[in-house]
């Protein structure tokens, strides 16, 4: 996954040094795409009940179509013209201009809105992406660092 890639994706923290716990001078984020993680929890599901886990096949299943869900809803979510600049990049002049040339308009005459499943998306540099998403500290980098290097 690219930092430019426009794609949903759920951003579990900060990557580091690989093979030591101590920080990098520039980490990178640990992202998962939320179409593998839900493809992901699909083929973990059929593991479970193939040895016999049906319980936890089940509240996997529910994990993955709760994401399915809330993808969907933020897919078809629309936005006005000043939340799509701000998400998509582009000035609400050019998405206006858009709209008019064929972008479906999810709004009303004289009141435009955008699906966001319709949203052009300017790429990003990682520099951008990185300014724009700053980490969480709820959690010390340390402290994901060691969960990486115990496997959970």
């Amino acid at each position: 996954m690219s930092p430019a890639d426009p794609s949903p994706a759920v951003v579990v923290g900060e990557l580091h040094h690989p093979a030591a716990p101590r920080q990098s001078e520039r980490p990178s984020w640990l992202v998962i795409p939320e179409t593998r993680l839900y493809t992901t929890w699909q083929k973990q599901a059929k593991t479970q009940r193939e040895y016999g886990g049906e319980t936890p096949a089940v509240a996997i299943e529910s994990c993955a179509a709760q994401l399915e869900e809330a993808i969907r809803e933020s897919d078809e979510a629309t936005l006005t013209l000043t939340d799509a600049a701000k998400e998509s990049g582009y000035s609400t002049d050019h998405l206006g201009r858009l709209v008019r040339e064929g972008i479906p308009d999810a709004g009303r005459p004289g009141a435009p809105r955008i699906a966001r499943r319709h949203l052009p998306r300017k790429t990003r540099t990682a520099t951008s992406r990185l300014v724009s998403q700053p980490p969480r500290r709820d959690v010390s980098t340390a402290q994901i660092v060691q969960s990486v290097i115990d496997g959970g």
